[in-house]
């Protein structure tokens, strides 16, 4: 099922395997991005859904996105520009880097977009589940840029009627004169200074609609997926491309810079302007990378006829061949052995009990972060046990069963 597995590959790269999972309601998103997929939904509506979300998972499956990270700027900053910039920038939260395309200043100005977002615990719920988190935008509250040591973080600051409220560790007492808490201040720095919100990337005549203080995330969705930001297609282009032939454009596939080497620019740049003349079509996308020669090659070490190709010729060799997803190969076991039922009313119930728990042991054995370079398998002891003598694949492989190759 397409859907299905665009949804699996999204849900991962947008809130990880694995992090915090308090108030997450994993299934609701992946129902949510499966729908979207099966509608094929534009991806910059995809996107505008996603980044705009608000309330609870309930009602709104997307704040799943905000509530694993908590909806912490600094941390919605760095995924979001990672995922629909395709830019790393958190090295910019602490420092100038002097070859850095982004400045430390630029950081907490994107950060500064996401000040406003917050989550939030819904003690309305009959019953009073402490554990349900929603998320709104605050009509107040703002992002500083403090003088600051490695493992700080900026102070969020909002106004009140008399003087000014700031943050601090919730184990923090006036009482205590040493330690000193690392991460909040015992008064505000004269230095700190309130940040305002930038476009980090729109430094080249850009333009950007300002839709007013309050509505911070509407001004930067706006400019993120608009059809004159080169970065927003350009990064998924790369990304999709990267998934299908095991090697982006520009790798990592989220470390686009200025000084970023391209493999077969033109080839880039024409997916790029048909993905955005196409409506962000992801399924025409890939379509397009299915039909190209470089996708049809052999899966081979070597080139025929003894040619030995530069690195701008890379994609267009040879196919590289890469171990499998955990999850995809939790299915392929189910495939080989007959499990997965043509006419899943049968027996619906007890293959989602099957994968749900086998995925969970894959993923502990074989699961990595969606940013890890993934080339070749390098098997340990603990995967090859589980393979050969793990409770799944010995109790859907007994050695009566015929199996499909």
């Amino acid at each position: 099922d397409h859907a299905e597995f665009e949804a699996e590959v999204w849900e991962h790269t947008l809130i990880g395997r694995k992090g915090n999972t308090d108030g997450l309601d994993r299934g609701s998103f992946r129902t949510w991005l499966r729908k979207s997929f099966l509608a094929n939904k534009p991806y910059n509506e995809l996107s505008r859904e996603l980044l705009l979300s608000a309330g609870l998972p309930s009602n709104d499956p997307a704040v799943n996105f905000y509530l694993r990270y908590e909806a912490k700027p600094e941390d919605m900053a760095g995924k979001v520009s990672r995922v629909f910039l395709g830019t790393r920038i958190e090295c910019a939260q602490c420092h100038d880097h002097p070859y850095a395309d982004v400045k430390r200043e630029e950081f907490f100005g994107f950060a500064a977009f996401f000040a406003r977002t917050q989550r939030y615990r819904d003690y309305d719920r009959a019953g009073g589940d402490s554990r349900r988190y929603g998320i709104r935008s605050r009509a107040s509250g703002e992002l500083t840029m403090p003088p600051m040591k490695k493992g700080h973080r900026a102070m969020e600051i909002q106004p009140m009627y008399f003087g000014v409220r700031y943050d601090r560790p919730e184990n923090y007492s006036p009482l205590d004169p040493l330690p000193k808490p690392k991460t909040g201040r015992s008064k505000l720095d004269p230095k700190m200074k309130k940040v305002d919100e930038k476009m980090m990337m729109a430094r080249k005549g850009s333009k950007v609609t300002n839709y007013g203080a309050s509505s911070r995330r509407k001004t930067l969705v706006k400019w993120l997926t608009s059809d004159k930001n080169k970065y927003f297609a350009r990064s998924l282009v790369n990304r999709v491309w990267a998934r299908f032939l095991g090697k982006g454009f520009v790798n990592p596939i989220d470390d686009f810079s200025e000084d970023s080497k391209i493999i077969l620019p033109n080839v880039l740049e024409y997916l790029t302007r048909d993905f955005v003349a196409s409506g962000y079509d992801l399924r025409r996308l890939q379509e397009i990378i299915v039909l190209t020669r470089a996708y049809r090659q052999q899966a081979v070490q070597g080139v025929p006829g003894g040619i030995v190709p530069g690195e701008e010729h890379d994609l267009f060799t040879t196919v590289p061949i890469r171990p499998l997803e955990p999850e995809v190969l939790v299915r392929s076991v189910l495939r080989a052995t007959g499990m997965e039922d043509p006419h899943p009313e049968n027996n619906a119930r007890q293959v989602k009990s099957y994968v749900q728990k086998a995925e969970r042991e894959f993923v502990r054995r074989f699961g990595v972060d969606e940013t890890e370079k993934r080339t070749e398998f390098q098997g340990t002891v603990l995967q090859v046990l589980l393979l050969f003598n793990g409770e799944f694949t010995s109790s859907k492989a007994p050695a009566s069963r015929p199996y499909h190759a």
